[in-house]
């Protein structure tokens, strides 16, 4: 490696990614931006009611692999659990939830008190006098907002200096507490909120004034819950119990909401060229559900309610596990990474397997060699589906804008484990080149100089 290419800081999920050439769809050329808007809404709408699938155990797999980055991401979830307790009343009457001592400094209790008080009418049982906080959406964007704000704050408490892991990441929300687009959009929707990947070395503060699709972990759609019914004044309506009728959401919001999400999220897939899968959020009212898409479906989880400690809890270990996971867990492919360097600018990193008619190259270090890219010519355009990209790429990092190779990404087959060099497409061109050789019969078959 020379001093220049040792002069470089590599992070898969680093924002303001450079900016590369979209394919056109010349059959939507004459088609107008509201239109399309309009299609790609309703197709996800449709999307939602066909491909999500309900999973009891979508939430585990945010949890850490290894064990030891596990039990330390399980005790500081229960911390932060603990804290966010401290600031609501106790369902037990001789029970007194206390701010855990790691947390309980005066400027920084001030701080959880401030956010607490923003966000408790989103966690507490309602009674009629807030019946008023229901029947409206955008204050859901600002609960929202507030309560991942008071999460980060305790996490980055927790966690300090120099021996903090790389992988390690603020999800900040917008701090604006009303829908917002994305910088890089190529559609004319707002979302209603975001949790957006930041070094851990930024500050909090209220979240971030504007984002982009190239570096948020999720989008997060609300809605205000079927059964409320819509009051113009302030109080609940004669006989309307709130506490006992505001339960689980019918299917017409909800169906809204995830179509939402899936419509929005499907952007993620375009601006960031190292994705594999999607994590998304839906709330109705006080209820939440965590979504993790793939290329074929969408698992849900069943619903959380923030009205409940376990529901809470359930709420604070995913944001922590998304937080203090690995690259892969939050949805990255490890093998293709963002580089911005002082000396070639930004650019993405390759690592592929390398075959030779014969099988793997062994002359190559674990049979993986490393391409260099400005960026894909072909990029991720839907909700679902393999959603392959194609990079001009090259060995030789100096001539990275002379590209001499295209790097195509593959998906792994699903039976065969998670070893990166056994990828279907790989070994489907090998079994066709073995039964029908090369020239022979009339089929040609490329030599393969890079896969996956």
């Amino acid at each position: 490696m020379t001093r220049s290419q040792s002069k470089q800081t590599i992070s898969s999920t680093t924002p303001n990614v450079p900016k590369f050439k979209r394919t056109a769809d010349t059959s939507q050329a004459n088609s107008s931006k509201t239109e399309l808007d309009t299609a790609a809404k309703r197709d996800a709408e449709l999307l939602a009611e066909e491909r999500i699938r309900y999973d009891p155990d979508v939430l585990m797999m945010a949890y850490p692999w290894d064990e030891a980055a596990k039990d330390v991401s399980v005790k500081s979830a229960d911390l932060v659990t603990k804290a966010l307790e401290s600031f609501l009343p106790s369902s037990a009457a001789d029970e007194v939830l206390a701010l855990p001592s790691e947390l309980d400094e005066p400027a920084f209790r001030e701080r959880l008190t401030s956010l607490a008080n923003e966000f408790k009418p989103w966690l507490l049982p309602l009674g009629d006098d807030a019946a008023d906080k229901l029947y409206k959406e955008k204050p859901i964007y600002s609960y929202f907002r507030d309560v991942v704000l008071f999460v980060m704050e305790c996490l980055k408490k927790l966690h300090t200096g120099n021996d903090v892991p790389e992988h390690y990441r603020l999800l900040l929300p917008n701090s604006t507490g009303s829908d917002s687009k994305g910088k890089d959009s190529t559609q004319g929707f707002k979302v209603d909120q975001v949790l957006v990947l930041r070094p851990w070395s930024d500050d909090i503060g209220q979240g971030v004034k504007e984002w982009r699709y190239a570096n948020i972990l999720a989008v997060a759609e609300a809605k205000v819950p079927d059964n409320v019914p819509a009051v113009k004044k302030k109080g609940a309506p004669p006989g309307f119990n709130l506490s006992s009728s505001v339960g689980v959401p019918l299917p017409t919001k909800l169906r809204a909401a995830q179509g939402q999400m899936l419509c929005y999220s499907r952007q993620m897939y375009e601006g960031q060229p190292n994705r594999i899968f999607l994590w998304g959020l839906t709330f109705c009212g006080s209820l939440a559900r965590v979504y993790c898409s793939g290329p074929d479906c969408v698992l849900s989880s069943a619903d959380l309610d923030l009205r409940t400690p376990n529901g809470r809890r359930l709420f604070v270990e995913w944001l922590v596990f998304m937080s203090m996971g690995e690259d892969e867990q939050r949805g990255f492919n490890p093998a293709v990474q963002f580089v911005n360097s002082k000396v070639h600018g930004k650019y993405w990193k390759i690592d592929v397997p390398v075959l030779t008619d014969e099988g793997y190259d062994s002359g190559c270090d674990d049979a993986v060699a490393s391409y260099y890219s400005r960026g894909p010519t072909v990029v991720a355009g839907s909700s679902f589906g393999r959603n392959t990209r194609g990079f001009p790429a090259t060995r030789d990092v100096d001539r990275i804008d002379k590209p001499n190779v295209f790097v195509k990404t593959a998906w792994q087959h699903a039976e065969r484990g998670p070893n990166p060099t056994r990828l279907s497409e790989l070994d489907c061109l090998k079994l066709i080149k073995k039964e029908f050789g090369n020239g022979e019969d009339g089929i040609h078959v490329p030599i393969l100089v890079a896969g996956g």
